[in-house]
């Protein structure tokens, strides 16, 4: 979709951009944001191994991204439209793959969410799963113990 919208990041963005490197001020910025990546990170992934243990995931050692593969029998898809319904969304990872493949895959988000959110998104997430693999379709309710990470 951004290819069709515009090919390429407009002209202010890039030299925006050239100019917080070129300042120094990107080195800054790393040191002030890893630890915050860090702490989102390890808060996703306690959340997955405590809401979602039929996920498998590796916790990355950077990016912010977390790649789970499904439990068999389930498909990003069927997920995604049980998530959306608990408020939840991811990519599948089909869309990064140039052929047939993904469909077993998705890929979570920590970077703009709150530990506290993250907690909450993949309890709704977790609520999805099991709606996919045959549970009744519920809605999820604050649980306010999984709120504090």
């Amino acid at each position: 979709m951004r290819n069709v919208m515009d090919l390429f990041t407009n002209s202010l963005t890039q030299g925006t951009l050239y100019e917080f490197c070129k300042r120094g001020l990107l080195d800054a910025h790393l040191q002030h944001v890893r630890p915050i990546y860090a702490e989102r990170r390890d808060a996703m992934s306690a959340a997955l191994r405590r809401y979602c243990p039929e996920l498998s995931f590796d916790a990355p050692s950077g990016g912010l991204f977390v790649w789970a593969r499904l439990p068999r029998g389930v498909t990003g898809f069927q997920l995604l439209e049980a998530s959306v319904r608990q408020g939840v969304g991811f990519l599948v990872g089909t869309l990064f793959y140039a052929g047939r493949g993904g469909d077993d895959r998705i890929r979570l988000c920590f970077a703009g969410h709150t530990p506290r959110a993250i907690a909450d998104g993949v309890r709704k997430l977790a609520v999805a799963l099991r709606e996919v693999q045959g549970g009744e379709a519920v809605r999820a309710e604050p649980d306010v113990e999984s709120l504090i990470v």
